[in-house]
């Protein structure tokens, strides 16, 4: 039978147990879901954790500073061994830049701008454009050399007779023709006049028709000189498309 000792102690046990069954309640509690939620910490200045943590591993050679991943240079968080890479536009070139052309032109070929066309002559060259309804040039080079160049239009002799007949018939009086040859792709025509500024001395005209991969030219011109219409010939059988 249990005395009243025995029954005095076991409370006294029971009491002193209390304190530590309401500490366990209590972290209970507070590691429960329903408690109330940790405060967010406001981020740092700097790489995400990952990224600091990836940086932090990055092997580094002896004696040597470690280098940052490029998970850490970019900010973006990973395993530290998958490389990210960053790839960034293309900068514009700056004003004024020069933008190498495609193709140079052989050596003595001047550009008639605003067409695909060029031709050859030597020396110093100066190219002018002149308005024909159309982009036509005046081509001056050194010694009295000079041709007109200009695209094929209606207002222009279209066979071979007709240019002859023009030519016979034109302002400056025509002595004789030099050569004439015709073919599929045009006519060279090299004839003798008037002189331009003496009559009593001679001139000579060149006029020459040409398909230069499809398209219809013309190159003319009368001349002081036999050499100056050789020149003058030369440049226009040279005409040819650019590179």
């Amino acid at each position: 039978m249990e005395t009243r000792s025995n029954r005095s102690a076991g409370l006294a046990g029971a009491k002193s147990m209390v304190p530590l069954l309401a500490l366990v309640v209590a972290v209970v509690a507070a590691c429960s879901p329903s408690g109330p939620a940790p405060s967010t910490p406001t981020p740092a200045s700097g790489p995400p954790a990952s990224a600091a943590a990836s940086l932090a591993s990055a092997p580094t050679e002896p004696n040597q500073p470690a280098t940052p991943s490029s998970a850490a240079l970019i900010g973006v968080s990973g395993p530290a061994s998958v490389p990210i890479v960053a790839v960034l536009p293309t900068e514009p070139p700056p004003a004024g830049a020069s933008v190498p052309s495609a193709a140079p032109l052989p050596p003595g070929y001047h550009a008639l701008s605003g067409t695909n066309l060029a031709l050859a002559m030597p020396g110093k060259v100066s190219v002018d454009r002149m308005d024909f309804g159309g982009p036509g040039f005046l081509v001056r080079g050194e010694e009295g050399c000079e041709v007109v160049v200009r695209p094929v239009d209606p207002g222009l002799p279209r066979t071979l007779d007709e240019v002859r007949f023009r030519i016979q018939n034109d302002a400056i009086r025509w002595r004789k023709f030099e050569r004439i040859e015709g073919s599929p792709q045009g006519w060279v025509i090299e004839y003798e006049t008037d002189g331009l500024t003496d009559p009593k001395k001679a001139a000579y005209g060149v006029n020459v028709r040409k398909n230069v991969d499809g398209d219809e030219v013309a190159c003319s011109r009368i001349l002081e000189t036999q050499a100056a219409a050789k020149c003058a010939l030369a440049a226009c059988q040279s005409l040819r498309h650019l590179p």
